[in-house]
């Protein structure tokens, strides 16, 4: 016996769909959480409802696998069908759109940092090659004095203690 579907002849009253419905044939989480917000009470499926979930983006598909017999699944896949064909190709050229817009600002954007790049070497490496040159040369003379009053302090260390020892 297969499912039944909803508003079919076979079924007297309509069927409420409830949250813990869809808890239990594994809907994903927020598709549960979003429903359990929007029908707290579950609802009895309309077009109204139907529009409703459709905007608050529940997967109208995994109702479809779940609630609908095989002959209402097939009819909801072909109704699809031009919908999804006319959304495909409508992505596909907002996306080439965007990908043109993005290639052309991103090689100004790289060709104007390039540039900018140049010129801050330009202004940055002279500026380096000074200060490393003006380093090097107070670096050397700090490292000069250092050795000088280290060999003095050395000397007086150990010219006392060979003066004390030779006599």
């Amino acid at each position: 016996m297969g499912r039944l579907a909803i508003g079919s002849p076979e079924r007297k009253t309509p069927m409420k769909i409830t949250a813990d419905m869809l808890e239990a044939k594994d809907a994903c989480d927020h598709d549960v959480d979003k429903f359990r917000d929007l029908w707290p009470d579950g609802c009895t499926p309309s077009l109204r409802v139907a529009l409703k979930a459709a905007r608050n983006d529940l997967c109208l598909y995994f109702f479809a696998e779940h609630f609908l017999s095989a002959p209402a699944r097939k009819a909801y896949y072909d109704a699809c069908a031009p919908a999804e064909k006319a959304y495909d190709d409508a992505y596909v050229t907002a996306q080439k759109a965007y990908d043109d817009a993005c290639v052309t600002a991103e090689k100004a954007y790289y060709d104007t940092r390039a540039t900018t790049w140049k010129a801050l070497n330009d202004a940055c490496v002279p500026a380096w090659e000074t200060y490393y040159d003006a380093y090097d040369i107070a670096r050397k003379a700090l490292n000069d004095s250092k050795a000088k009053a280290l060999w003095e302090a050395w000397k007086m260390d150990h010219t006392r203690a060979t003066a004390k020892g030779a006599k």
